[in-house]
């Protein structure tokens, strides 16, 4: 909370000077792309500075925004419109708590990217508020339903646009990579193997095809996949 735009703005400037291209991703003009989780917990004027600040730094930057704290909503987003040239969100972890806000980036002309999770469970966070604070309790129930694979294929199919009425997603961010402490990895692990990863490299493997599904025809073998919650 007491990092200032202008030194994020510095740190970003350098990282975009040193970073190699598995670090650093660019927009088709060749702007970095700035993509912070939880974005909206700080300002659209505190954004806006830190791009001013990169630019300044001869970085030419802009804006994707994950969002955490709030939903989005088409009249929040419109504050985000001017320096972002899309949106995300940090999304559901059960599947009847998946979601997909493209219409209202597709509306506002903008990029959408969805989340796609696995599921989640906190063993080492099992309360709320801080301890010795009035605001206390143990949660020894704190982990979200993922009905096996339902929630990751949920967030998939809204990804690939298969629910009908929404669109397809232009990006997919993975949540998360390896944070085995709150159960929402698809890095190899003892409990999954590497069945997360090949269940993701079919859906990935439509989306990058714009489809729906991998034509049988492009499917080379097949596979069997046992799934169960790991709490």
């Amino acid at each position: 909370s007491g990092y200032s735009a202008n030194a994020l703005g510095d740190d970003l400037a350098v990282l975009a000077r040193t970073g190699g291209s598995g670090i650093i991703v660019r927009d088709s003009k060749g702007r970095v792309v700035v993509s912070p989780f939880a974005a909206d917990a700080r300002s659209v004027s505190f954004w806006k500075a830190v791009l001013t600040r990169m630019g300044s730094k001869g970085v030419k930057a802009v804006l994707l925004p994950v969002f955490e704290r709030k939903s989005i909503t088409a009249a929040r987003f419109a504050a985000w419109k001017s320096i972002s040239i899309g949106v995300g969100d940090w999304g559901g972890r059960n599947p009847g708590g998946v979601w997909s806000n493209a219409s209202i980036a597709k509306k506002a002309g903008k990029l959408w990217m969805q989340p796609v999770s696995v599921q989640e469970s906190r063993p080492h966070g099992s309360q709320s508020g801080e301890y010795g604070k009035p605001n206390y309790k143990e949660r020894p129930d704190y982990y979200e339903e993922a009905a096996n694979s339902t929630t990751l294929r949920s967030n998939w199919n809204l990804a690939l646009g298969a629910k009908k009425g929404v669109p397809a997603a232009d990006l997919v961010l993975l949540v998360t990579w390896n944070d085995y402490g709150e159960t929402t990895h698809f890095a190899p692990s003892v409990q999954h193997g590497f069945s997360l990863l090949d269940l993701n490299s079919y859906y990935a493997r439509a989306f990058k095809a714009k489809k729906t599904a991998v034509k049988a025809a492009n499917i080379g073998r097949e596979g069997l996949f046992v799934y169960h919650r790991q709490h």
